[in-house]
């Protein structure tokens, strides 16, 4: 049986964590070795690749949400010592803890030079480690500081706050390719959302205000940019890297992520409540999935002979671990954190 649930502040926390367990679980499906032809022939750039995006756009709402929770009226208080430090314990342990795991596996599985080791290991340990969307750790750090601009901004000047948040965006773009920054800065740094983080905040402190008229053109704009850029393969000016999720093209995602926030409905069943899980848990799985896939994706598709059977494994084993992971990890770290921030 199923059942529709809205309204209230438990209705709405399930939703996003329903909205993150579909996010976490296209990330990992979409790390599959699957060819350039079959994700545009399955829509993957209107579907799954919008899943940082949204990762992002629910980021900026949950925030919103904490500093309205805890009152958080001014820069000293979203800059506080404890608050910063809670922060960056969350999102350093599992993070530590996966890194410590794929170094052994690194160091055990690959035969350079010695020397280069510690190096790389070093290097991992800044951009993020190792595997697909190892950029994560250190754009959530950021996040962590470039937050408080950003939410501020929002609160005091509104749908204003919000065109100079896209103004901000483009303007990195822009100088991005001016200054040629190189792919792999760019891939590490939280500028290119900009856009996408302040619409998340917008939508919560404003979940009204946008009728579906006013988002019509967003979601009019993202659809054409992806078909132009993606479909047709065409290039645009200072968008040429990450293309199919910059800020343009996640406009379409926008305007599908303020209505379903704004309704704040859920279906609730037991498959729902299987994603709910993985959303709870996303972090944690996203980790595991880098590992995963880096160390062990290989083997995979070198001993598995069937492509059905290597797309199971590879889709089931990341968040089961992970959730597993999780159940284990989220005490221990909410315990150090009650110790340590008063």
């Amino acid at each position: 049986m199923s059942s529709i649930v809205s309204t209230d502040k438990q209705t709405r926390n399930t939703l996003l964590d329903l909205l993150k367990g579909i996010c976490i679980l296209a990330v990992v499906f979409t790390h599959f070795r699957w060819s350039e032809h079959d994700k545009l022939l399955m829509g993957f750039p209107f579907e799954l690749d919008m899943a940082v995006p949204l990762f992002m756009l629910i980021s900026g709402y949950v925030y919103a949400l904490s500093y309205e929770r805890n009152n958080i009226i001014s820069f000293k208080q979203a800059y506080g010592k404890n608050r910063i430090i809670k922060s960056l314990i969350r999102y350093t342990i599992p993070f530590i803890i996966v890194f410590i795991a794929e170094c052994l596996l690194y160091v055990i599985w690959h035969t350079i030079d010695p020397r280069y080791k510690i190096p790389n290991i070093l290097y991992a340990l800044v951009t993020g480690g190792w595997g697909p969307g190892s950029y994560y750790y250190p754009l959530l750090i950021q996040l962590i500081f470039l937050y408080p601009i950003l939410y501020f901004l929002i609160k005091k000047y509104s749908k204003t706050g919000l065109i100079l948040a896209l103004l901000l965006n483009f303007g990195w773009e822009v100088s991005k390719t001016i200054l040629d920054v190189s792919p792999v800065l760019y891939r590490l740094l939280i500028f290119r959302y900009i856009l996408l983080i302040s619409f998340g905040i917008y939508s919560y402190l404003n979940p009204n205000k946008l009728s579906k008229s006013s988002l019509l053109p967003f979601f009019i704009v993202g659809i054409v940019f992806i078909i132009y850029t993606k479909y047709l393969d065409n290039q645009v000016l200072f968008l040429e890297r990450w293309t199919g999720t910059c800020f343009i093209a996640s406009m379409y995602i926008m305007p599908v992520f303020y209505v379903l926030v704004r309704r704040n409905c859920i279906l609730k069943n037991k498959f729902t409540d299987i994603i709910v899980r993985c959303g709870q848990a996303s972090y944690n799985i996203y980790l595991f999935q880098m590992l995963f896939y880096y160390f062990f994706a290989g083997l995979v598709y070198q001993y598995v002979s069937y492509g059905v059977i290597q797309l199971l494994i590879l889709f089931f084993v990341p968040p089961i671990i992970g959730y597993v992971f999780f159940t284990i990890e989220d005490p221990v770290t909410k315990s150090i954190i009650k110790k340590l921030v008063k």
